[in-house]
């Protein structure tokens, strides 16, 4: 089982969302809810092990 992290960012890089999930190797999905956030640019963070991706977002409502 490998430590996995999920983070969304702000623009001005605030975390607004986090998430701490210990999964075995495969394919998930996750279900981002935007409610109460406005539309606008964010970025996520993955992280899981000695792995980090950070990524670009657009949520446009």
């Amino acid at each position: 089982m490998i430590i996995t992290s999920i983070n969304i960012y702000n623009s001005k890089a605030l975390p607004l969302r986090m998430g701490w999930v210990g999964l075995s190797t495969g394919e998930y999905e996750i279900e981002f809810n935007a409610e109460g956030l406005p539309s606008g640019v964010y970025f996520y963070r993955l992280t899981a092990g000695s792995y980090s991706s950070t990524k670009k977002l657009m949520l446009l409502k």
